[in-house]
Formats: structure tokens, sequence, C-alpha cells
């Protein structure tokens, strides 16, 4: 039986107890129209680690100086475990409603080192090497591969890319392509990278960790680079960077003069075709493709 949980009582973490919360209040509105939930296993491997007992063996760990090799491995158990609770909870919610088209999610897994260039790629924070060990545990038990099932009527792919050099969103927009209904996405993830998906489809929202919060594609301007007047695209995010994964290529004294012209001209309201065509205008060269 679904319902909203109290974070103390939930059986989740409490990175993903508020993700379903909001995922209930989503997807059981009658006027919901969400088809498709994308699930990044990054993301919930650091909800995963929230666990009460896996914080106590973090902590554990660190002051007897063990290796993270054992808590690595209950990480990823502990991920399993949650991922697989969150597929069949969302199936649920999903048939909480009919509908006359196919229902998607999408469990994906990526290698972001692969995909952003060594020199542009931000290191992880100090203290995290646990997180960087569950994903190396992840790329082994599931190499290189792809799998489709289905769930009580609802289509469910895994894909476990840990090879490609091409971003997740490019897989998810080649899939997506194929599918016959409104193209309407949830995201679940941390990694900015992902969200230009919402360019390619119908509806777009993330939920984020911890807080269950929604962001739209209209906020991302602000939300990744920082600044209302910009749009969200791949070219400026290769120029400026996140705050998660990539780092920005371009000099502080360079930076002010793309804010400037970017207020000046409003490049929010701006097609993306239009931007792009100014920063080549402005003699910007991104080193990479994203």
């Amino acid at each position: 039986m679904i319902a909203e949980y109290d974070p103390e009582e939930s059986p989740y973490s409490y990175g993903t107890t508020p993700i379903y919360n909001t995922l209930y209040k989503l997807l059981t509105k009658k006027d919901d129209e969400t088809d498709i939930v994308a699930i990044n296993l990054s993301t919930m491997i650091r909800n995963a680690a929230s666990k009460q007992k896996l914080q106590e063996e973090f902590k554990e760990a660190k002051e007897k100086s063990f290796p993270f090799d054992t808590l690595a491995r209950d990480i990823v158990n502990e991920t399993t475990k949650e991922t697989k609770q969150l597929v069949n909870d969302i199936v649920e919610m999903y048939n909480t409603k009919a509908s006359p088209l196919p229902r998607y999610i999408y469990v994906y897994f990526a290698d972001y080192s692969k995909i952003i260039p060594n020199t542009y790629l931000r290191t992880p924070p100090a203290g995290k090497q646990h997180l960087d060990m569950a994903e190396e545990w992840l790329k082994m038990m599931y190499k290189h591969n792809r799998t489709d099932s289905e769930v009580n009527g609802v289509k469910l792919v895994e894909m476990y890319y840990t090879d490609s050099r091409t971003a997740p969103f490019r897989w998810l927009e080649k899939e997506i392509k194929g599918v016959k209904n409104q193209h309407n996405m949830i995201m679940i993830s941390s990694h900015p990278l992902d969200y230009h998906i919402a360019r390619s489809v119908g509806q777009w929202t993330d939920i984020k960790s911890f807080n269950g919060a929604t962001q739209s594609f209209r906020d991302l301007g602000a939300k990744v680079f920082g600044y209302t007047f910009l749009p969200f695209t791949e070219k400026l995010h290769v120029l400026l960077g996140d705050k998660t994964d990539i780092k920005t290529c371009i000099t502080a004294k360079q930076k002010k003069t793309l804010l400037e012209r970017a207020e000046r001209d409003s490049w929010y309201l701006k097609s993306k075709d239009y931007t792009d065509r100014v920063i080549n205008q402005l003699n910007f060269i991104t080193p990479y493709a994203i």
C-alpha cells in the first residue's frame, strides 16, 4: 500500500524518502500525465549512503581507520535494494490510474569520468571516497549492458553504459524517440549534465534528494549557473561548468564578458541557436562537446 512516509518511519534512506513523497504527490494526481521516470543510480548511491546504519558504519571506519571496501559493498547492496523498491512503488503509483499509452521507468548508470575530459572534471569532495568506491563496485557488478523487462504493465529499462563516452541524456534522447507516449518525464538525478534531456521531452521535472524539491527546465540557468538571465544550453554548460562534475574552461575576464552580453541581450528569452551563434561570434571556444 503506497502512502507518504514520515522520514523517521520510512523504509527509504533520508535522501530518497523526500523523493518518494514528491513522486507520490505528483504521480497519484488525477490530472498528472507523467509517462517516463528516469533514475540515476549514482544519485541513488549517494542517497542510500544516508541510511543511519551506513552512516554509523562510515563513522566507525573513519574512527578506526578501516578500509572502505566493506562499507562500499554495503552501500551498493542498499542502493540495489532501495532502487528496486522505488521502482515497484513508482509502478504502483502509475497504476493508480489507467493510461492508454505505455509508461516507462529508466534506471541508468554512467561513468562521468569517461564523458568529461580529465582537465575539466571536478574531483569528488574530501570525505566522499566511500561513495567513489561504491560506484567502482557497481561498475564491476554490471559492466556495460542493458536489460528490458516489464513490471505490472510498466516498461522497465536498465542501462549500465559504464564504457560509454556519450552523456546519458544522449542515450535517453535516442531511447525516447522510439517511445509512443507523450514524453512527459520526471528525473531523479544529482548530475546537471543529465538535465539537457529536458529539451527533448514534453514536460520535464527533476526531484531533488534530501528535500524533495522540484525544478523545471526554466529554472536551470539559475540553478546550475547561478544567473537568471542565462538559458541552460550545452555550450554554456561547457564554458561555465557546474558545481558537481564540470569545471569552467574560461577565465574570469572572459566570464565577465559573457555574462554582460547575456544580461544585456536577455539570452534566457532567446533560442539555443541564437545563443550558440553569439558565443561563436564572441570567439569563445568550447574545447569539447557534451
